[in-house]
């Protein structure tokens, strides 16, 4: 009789601990059985599924979007941060005379620009002579030209071009009387 009893006794602990314990054992169940959430419903959710602002700035991990994940010619200039494009971002080359707004580079924009003038020795009617205005060293020339020694038609032009760091004319008096030829170069401080 006494292992009979015990047998009950047994058997009324296990069903004794199962109902006081059902809640958890179905949890148990659940949570070994089934797929986890976040991988489920990975498949789940697209595009189709957000709403439109539903994912905003304060939602983005730092660095989320990269320039592999931005479409070519979507960053507008309203994209863009005041001073947050500065010449060490730009390389060298690539901002073209189309990349700029008319009267974006003014000449105080640029630096300095200074006329250098070199004249000819005089030079008699029907004589040619050249001569060269030289932009001085820490300088690059911009542009060139002459004139006549206060009468630009008195000469005849063949020539005016840059010439290195300068610009070079060379032409032919025209003058009733002895005159020069004056060079001009325009040159921009670096």
């Amino acid at each position: 009789m006494g292992t009979e009893m015990s047998e009950k006794t047994r058997g009324g602990r296990v069903l004794s601990h199962f109902r006081h314990n059902v809640v958890g054992y179905v949890a148990l169940f659940i949570a070994v059985s089934m797929t986890p959430i976040p991988s489920y419903a990975h498949g789940l959710i697209g595009t189709a599924q957000l709403k439109d602002g539903a994912v905003t700035t304060a939602k983005l991990h730092a660095n989320a979007v990269k320039s592999g994940k931005i479409a070519d010619l979507q960053v507008k200039r309203v994209d863009i941060a005041g001073g947050a494009i500065n010449s060490s971002k730009i390389a060298n080359g690539t901002v073209a005379e189309a990349d700029l707004e008319t009267g974006a580079v003014t000449a105080s924009k640029l630096g300095t620009i200074t006329e250098v003038v070199a004249s000819s020795i005089s030079t008699p009617t029907g004589a040619t002579r050249g001569v060269t205005a030289t932009c001085p060293v820490g300088s690059k020339l911009i542009s060139g030209g002459f004139d006549g020694g206060g009468n630009a038609t008195a000469w005849r032009v063949q020539r005016s071009h840059q010439d290195g760091n300068g610009w070079r004319v060379f032409g032919t008096n025209q003058n009733a009387g002895d005159s020069f030829i004056n060079a001009k170069a325009y040159c921009l401080q670096q």
